[in-house]
């Protein structure tokens, strides 16, 4: 930290620099190398000062989640530092794509703005200043490339934007910002989200732990097995090849597949789904299969019950049930035209996939629209309309196998059915087809109202309903009447009127407009997610995290006086993909970016990794440098949900309603009582009946969080949280190599600053962390007296501190650290804990000083949670001396998960465990 601000307020973006690894930056150009490519893609001289200014510039702004879009930072391997986007679906796509891309060489989120002159759709000349989403540097390509939604770019179009055009050779393009480019000869793309190859993109984030990363010990007997198995059978089910070799070495059937020692089609076949995935020896292999397959594909299209494709110019196409005609074939592409005219350009080997798997049939001959007549017929008939027709079937089965007329209808019926059944026969080719009774396109469907009264009811809708005013259906109903008269209509009654509404607004449209976005949201339809992009819940266990807080339902006090301390603040980890909780925190302190980098700090601990991805919201805390810089660290992807979408952090407010109805409201002193307004009696307030203090709070809900809850079938899974992400580990792969040791420059970067980032050096006695001194012998030194310096703490350990002193990080002890030898870490912490919350209300009592921590922590009224920890750590101490015990049990019960580096010894839970 070389400057002075407050950690968490910014004004602009800057590239948290990213850990130093051995392929970071390893695809980066030199000086050299660029000015070379520059001059072969005949860049002028204005456009190389362009890029070497971007180069050397940092982003221009700070990207944010809004209603609809997911912002993210993405430790880039390739740059180094930290990448912005601004979605998730789409931006986020490109970066995965160029960072794994060879000929892709650099590339650079929000550059500085270029200011594009166009003709408006009016005629009018007009100007305006963009911020690009990247500048790309590529083997072929120096330029800007700006990301957009292809249904966005559909609409502009439609409207007759001049900013963007679609032409069926280039694609989307955006001429003002052509032009603007190649005069310094430069490029300028349009991205559409349908250039996302969504089954691609999940294999490159699958297997981002293995790329480029140190072989395991035991990996060339892993492949010397793989290959043995290969030579019986040249193609395998991934689930069955991981089977056949047993699950400890699933970790090197992944990285055969980065290192393409084993052959997976990456860009059809998702990793994910290995019942699916098919493994072959090689590429020639596969290619050989692949052939078969097209092969089975083009001779039997009766036995696959598919409509014959062919691609030629003309010819028309299913795609979905939306119908395309093929305007232009060529070898590697096909151009499609659909209904409004509209061109569109897609791979010919990306239109034959589409065909293999069924999305794409061909509609052309008459049979086929026999076919889909009938299939209306069904799609429209009712259960009681099909009943009826099996009745009608029957009948006639029956007057045809019997000589008298037994089934109860006259002649005259059946001659009728028999008709419909002949009729049947010629228009749908199904004979049961004609007997479905047609009732309900009987009579007449048009509507009664005039037209002019029907307008009338829109009118006052959209514009006295539809406000902010919030009118209520009586008086909008009353000046539809009034309305009427004044022209001489017959007005409706009240009745239609409301079923007006109800037939064109729904509760969405209505709430939006009258109370809001908020308000709405409850409203707002779910919109499924038919491509395979990643599920929101990820592909296997710590690829998704969720961060949040939550003040917890409960009353606590001190443990010596049993004096009120008020409601705490819980800070979760959870794992979308198993929904097990990874790691809490409990502190007095309201929520701050030193409760997220606790938490990351806590699940360091309990599982030496965090997962690749962290989802927040958008609280202050969250947008820390900081913590930001926490994350880039360990390789974590951050993204930012939108705000008030409570839908986007599910997983995360399901945890806290269990919480609460299954354990902090049945314990004495929750805070259920005073939820409901004025109806609380003073003899049960739990503020006066609380009786829990935080260090016994603590064990219990971690029991409670881990084991109970952790060991309950989810609804969602079928299965436990615990068991969920032990056999998605065993699946997907230990991923050992993400293991991440405690070193002291990580264990710094999870300590929070103290307020304000700095302390003043007070004479002999050093600097001052909450009401505490702390140490270190270069504070002897005259020159740094009455000086401010940077400072950090540990709020679960109040003996030591650092101090950022000559350029380096000093450690600092407090002024009674000897008191605190010989205590285990978790005595320390449950202790700290609660001492910090009483500190954080001086306000209202007297300060503490560090004579009386050590009074509190030496007293004998400690709490029988405290004696029980010591007694339980002596007992460990001496079962440990007898050397009985040599490693600690594993939280997941994975066996290769272990540790990175164990922050301390044994704890009471695991000495009763293994009691």
């Amino acid at each position: 930290m070389n400057g002075v601000g407050r950690p968490c307020v910014k004004q602009r973006e800057t590239r948290v620099q990213y850990r130093k690894s051995a392929n970071a930056g390893g695809n980066m150009l030199t000086e050299i190398e660029l000015k070379q490519l520059m001059t072969r893609m005949n860049v002028t001289e204005q456009g190389q000062a362009i890029v070497m200014r971007i180069r050397a510039s940092q982003p221009s702004r700070r990207v944010g989640s809004k209603m609809n879009n997911v912002a993210c930072r993405y430790p880039s391997k390739k740059m180094g530092v930290t990448i912005q986007a601004e979605s998730h679906k789409n931006e986020l796509a490109a970066i995965y794509l160029w960072d794994h891309d060879a000929k892709t060489y650099e590339f650079y989120d929000q550059p500085q703005q270029i200011k594009l002159n166009y003709v408006d759709a009016s005629g009018k000349r007009t100007g305006h200043l963009t911020t690009p989403d990247f500048f790309v540097i590529q083997d072929d390509f120096i330029g800007w490339v700006e990301c957009k939604l292809e249904e966005w770019l559909s609409k502009r179009a439609a409207e007759g934007s001049k900013m963007f055009t679609r032409t069926p050779e280039l694609g989307w393009a955006s001429p003002p910002a052509q032009n603007y480019a190649s005069q310094f000869g430069l490029g300028f793309k349009v991205r559409s989200s349908s250039e996302n190859p969504w089954t691609y993109i999940r294999n490159l984030t699958f297997l981002s732990d293995y790329w480029n990363a140190p072989l395991p010990p035991n990996y060339e007997i892993a492949k010397s097995e793989f290959s043995a198995l290969l030579r019986e059978k040249n193609c395998w089910l991934l689930s069955d090849l991981i089977s056949a070799v047993g699950s400890t070495h699933t970790e090197n059937i992944y990285t055969a597949i980065a290192r393409d020692d084993l052959c997976v089609d990456l860009e059809q076949q998702l990793l994910a789904e290995p019942v699916w995935t098919k493994v072959y020896a090689n590429r020639e292999v596969a290619n050989a299969h692949r052939l078969r397959d097209v092969s089975v594909l083009a001779h039997s299209p009766a036995e696959l019950n598919l409509r014959i494709v062919n691609f030629a110019a003309n010819e028309k196409i299913d795609w979905d049930g939306n119908l395309f005609t093929i305007t232009t074939v060529s070898q590697e592409h096909v151009y499609l035209q659909d209904q409004n005219q509209g061109v569109f350009k897609l791979q010919r080997a990306q239109v034959e996939k589409f065909v293999k798997s069924g999305d794409i049939k061909g509609v052309s001959t008459s049979c086929d629209q026999s076919q889909l007549a009938a299939e209306q017929v069904v799609m429209q008939a009712g259960p009681d309309d099909l009943a009826q027709a099996t009745k009608r079937f029957a009948a006639l089965e029956h007057s045809a196998t019997s000589n008298g007329n037994s089934c109860g209808r006259s002649a005259r019926t059946l001659r009728y059915w028999k008709h419909l059944q002949r009729r049947g026969e010629v228009i749908y080719g199904d004979s049961f087809i004609g007997l479905i009774p047609r009732t309900g396109k009987r009579g007449n469907t048009q509507r009664k109202l005039d037209q002019e009264v029907i307008d009338v009811m829109q009118n006052v809708i959209e514009n006295e309903l539809m406000t902010g005013h919030a009118k209520s259906k009586t008086l909008c109903y009353g000046i539809v009447i009034n309305r009427c008269k004044d022209v001489g209509l017959t007005a409706p009654s009240e009745k239609a009127f409301r079923n007006e509404i109800a037939r064109t607004r729904t509760n969405f449209d209505l709430t939006m407009a009258r109370e809001g976005a908020r308000s709405a949201y409850k409203h707002e339809p779910f919109y499924f997610v038919l491509d395979r992009s990643t599920p929101r819940h990820g592909d296997r266990p710590f690829e998704i995290g969720h961060i949040d807080h939550t003040e917890i339902d409960l009353q606590l006090v001190g443990t010596k006086f049993g004096e009120k301390l008020g409601r705490a603040w819980l800070t979760l980890m959870l794992d979308a993909y198993s929904r097990a909780v990874l790691a809490f925190v409990v502190l007095f302190d309201p929520p701050s970016y030193r409760s997220c980098m606790l938490v990351m700090r806590e699940c360091i601990r309990r599982h030496g990794r965090v997962p690749a991805t962290i989802v927040v919201d958008n609280g202050k805390d969250f947008e820390c440098e900081y913590f930001e810089q926490l994350l880039a660290r360990v390789g974590t992807t951050k993204k930012s949900r939108p705000p008030h979408k409570s839908r986007f952090g599910s997983v995360m407010e399901r945890f806290f309603g269990i919480s609460n109805t299954q354990f902090l409201h049945n314990l004495q002193g929750n805070n259920k009582p005073l939820q409901p307004p004025r109806q609380m009696s003073a003899t049960h307030d739990p503020r006066s009946q609380a009786i829990w203090t935080l260090p016994t709070f603590i064990p219990q809900f971690a029991q409670f969080a881990y084991d109970l809850y952790g060991n309950m079938e989810h609804s969602a899974l079928g299965v436990s949280p615990n068991d969920a992400i032990k056999v998605g580990m065993e699946r997907t792969g230990l991923r050992s190599i993400r293991l991440i040791p405690i070193t002291p420059d990580l264990e710094l970067l999870c300590l929070p600053y103290v307020k304000g980032e700095t302390a003043m050096i007070v004479g002999a006695k050093g600097i001052k962390i909450g009401y505490i001194y702390y140490w270190h012998p270069m504070m002897r030194d005259p020159k740094h007296e009455g000086s401010r310096v940077f400072a950090r703490y540990d709020p679960f350990n109040i003996s030591k501190a650092y101090a950022f002193i000559a350029g380096e990080w000093r450690p600092c002890l407090s002024e009674f650290a000897g008191v605190f030898d010989g205590r285990s870490e978790r005595e320390i912490k449950l202790i700290s804990s609660e001492i910090r919350g009483k500190n954080s209300g001086t306000a209202r009592r007297r300060k503490i000083n560090a004579e009386e921590i050590a009074r509190y922590m030496a007293g004998v009224d400690q709490t029988e949670e405290v004696l029980r920890q010591q007694k339980h750590d002596a007992q460990l101490r001496h079962f440990s001396e007898r050397d009985d015990i040599s490693q600690q049990a594993n939280p997941l019960d994975v066996p290769s998960i272990g540790y990175a580096a164990p922050w301390s010894e044994f704890t009471g839970e695991s000495f009763e465990v293994l009691q």
